[in-house]
Parts: C-alpha cells; structure tokens; sequence
C-alpha cells in the first residue's frame, strides 16, 4: 500500500475516491500553472500546457490522458474555484483551455 492511502485510516468516501486515483504530480502541475497565470481572480491556460507540466513531472502523458486524470474540474469547483474546459469542436480551430476563477462571494 502507498503513504497515500495507508494515511487515511478509514473507509474512503466516493467523493473523495478521485483524489487517491489522479497521482499528486496532477494536481502539482494544475495548482502550478493557476499560480503561473492567476491575473485579476482568473487563471486561464491550455490543456497541452499542463499536460507538460505534469509531464516535466514524470507522469506519463499517454497514461494520464487515457486514464482521465486531467478531468479535475469537479474536485477543484469542491475546492471553491469556478472551472470551465473549453473543446473547440471538430471542424473548429484551437486548443482546448481552461478557466479556473474565484468563487463569487456575496
């Protein structure tokens, strides 16, 4: 068993199964590249860049995109941002992006 999961001590809930199966190195390159272009309450960048990102980190590229550890919208909007991915269609140009903003308070 990994430090990771001996750590917990207790059952796992599934809200919070998503964390053990995206590795650390993931969340590393997101809070990363957040801190790297917050500007004014918002963070946007391109999939690709945090891709390399963790990549640079030793995770393996292939894997973490067949293994849909990059989808980590829900757990951050969890953490109080407000996430938006954005996927230009087929026939549309562009790269796919994030949004990352703080949450509105009021």
């Amino acid at each position: 068993m990994s430090e990771r999961t001996q750590a917990l001590g207790r059952p796992i809930s599934i809200d919070e199964i998503e964390e053990f199966i995206i590795p650390p190195e993931i969340f590393d390159a997101f809070n990363k590249m957040i801190i790297l272009r917050l500007h004014a309450g918002t963070a946007i960048f391109y999939l690709k860049e945090v891709a390399d990102m963790a990549e640079s980190m030793g995770i393996n590229r292939n894997i973490a995109f067949s293994n849909h550890w990059f989808d980590v919208e829900q757990l951050y909007q969890e953490a109080g941002w407000i996430v938006k991915f954005e996927s230009p269609g087929y026939s549309e140009g562009g790269e796919p992006y994030f949004t990352f903003s703080k949450e509105q308070r009021g």
